[in-house]
């Protein structure tokens, strides 16, 4: 499969996704392990982004085994400082410390009630969910498990967001 052919497929199966999750996807030509930190793409990803005038930003830790993950970290910590800090911005983590490599929460969300949800988002990756899911799985069982229900997602609230609280005011004492 080419770079191209990749890029079209992966954006099927993000639209897919967005069709369970009742939202839509924006996106920009980037292909996979391709994303480049470059001042035109801290402006060109930055343009997106504050277009669409978010309450709130989730984005990879920074401290990632894949490129892109990093990258795309990058990107988004360029733009909410370009917007001034004006939403709050949230970092989540991925496969278990395969690839998401010393993060460490200070918010958790119970995702119980949507879990089988979730899993239905993300199996609509018809390219590599086999090989992921089941980190994601046990991920969100031990992020539970530190909270205290069943399936939990954890993230790290950069300190300097504004105060309201858009995740439930949950934060972890493990800092």
């Amino acid at each position: 499969m080419t770079p191209q052919e990749l890029a079209a497929k992966r954006y099927a199966d993000a639209l897919r996704s967005c069709e369970l999750l009742k939202c839509r996807t924006v996106a920009l030509n980037y292909i996979n392990r391709g994303t480049e930190v470059t001042m035109s793409r801290y402006k060109e990803f930055g343009d997106l982004l504050l277009n669409e005038k978010p309450g709130i930003v989730f984005t990879h830790w920074p401290i990632d085994t894949h490129p892109d993950h990093r990258a795309a970290s990058l990107l988004t910590y360029d733009a909410w400082l370009r917007a001034g800090k004006k939403f709050p911005l949230c970092f989540y983590e991925v496969e278990l410390g395969q690839q998401t490599q010393d993060f460490w929460p200070t918010h958790y969300v119970d995702i119980t009630g949507v879990a089988e949800q979730k899993k239905s988002a993300c199996y609509a990756n018809t390219l590599t969910v086999e090989g992921w899911w089941p980190l994601h799985e046990q991920m969100q069982r031990l992020r539970g498990t530190e909270k205290g229900c069943r399936f939990a997602e954890a993230f790290n609230r950069h300190p300097q967001s504004p105060a309201e609280p858009l995740l439930p005011d949950v934060p972890s004492s493990n800092r």
